[in-house]
């Protein structure tokens, strides 16, 4: 690509190499360098984000003045959220 004009970054996700090869994909994008200059770099893993999100929701859950019932329910969609998002990917 750079051979055509284009400058590239890429994140590889953080989880641990898988299959025969040992391959772990990620994220990558492409910007002709004629037309973009890279300022700014920002790199989010999504299990990070996820984890600090539910530790935030968590204690609003503990705070929040309701019955004991209702707030063990919001606990387990909470972790049932969690456990969606906990996939490794980058962006």
């Amino acid at each position: 690509m750079r051979e055509n004009g284009y400058e590239s970054q890429y994140k590889q996700k953080t989880r641990e190499p898988m299959g025969l090869e040992g391959k772990v994909d990620g994220c990558a994008f492409f910007y002709r360098a004629s037309r973009f200059e890279l300022k700014e770099k920002y790199v989010v893993e999504f299990n990070d984000a996820a984890v600090t999100a539910s530790r935030t929701e968590t204690q609003r859950i503990r705070t929040q003045s309701m019955q004991q019932s209702q707030r063990k329910h919001q606990q387990e969609e909470l972790n049932r959220q969690l456990q969606r998002l906990m996939r490794d990917n980058v962006a």
